[in-house]
């Protein structure tokens, strides 16, 4: 499943403005449609910005999803 969403994204010391997408598989896009059916788009971000992070160069693990926002999630 591919899925996007713009934001501002708060990593560690550092903002960031713009998009960010990726592509969810087997339990990731299964967690995520659920995440998002429930209203819970703090974990739906989450899965994705792993996904956008697949390379592991520190996005995901330094996101501060409580300082960063976002507008509508599309997949």
């Amino acid at each position: 499943m591919e899925a996007s969403v713009d934001g501002t994204w708060v990593i560690s010391e550092s903002v960031w403005h713009g998009p960010i997408s990726g592509t969810l598989t087997g339990h990731d896009a299964k967690a995520f449609c659920i995440a998002i059916e429930k209203g819970r788009e703090h974990t739906a971000i989450r899965l994705l910005a792993q996904a956008y992070d697949k390379d592991d160069m520190g996005f995901a693990r330094y996101l501060d999803i409580e300082s960063s926002s976002w507008g509508t999630i599309s997949y």
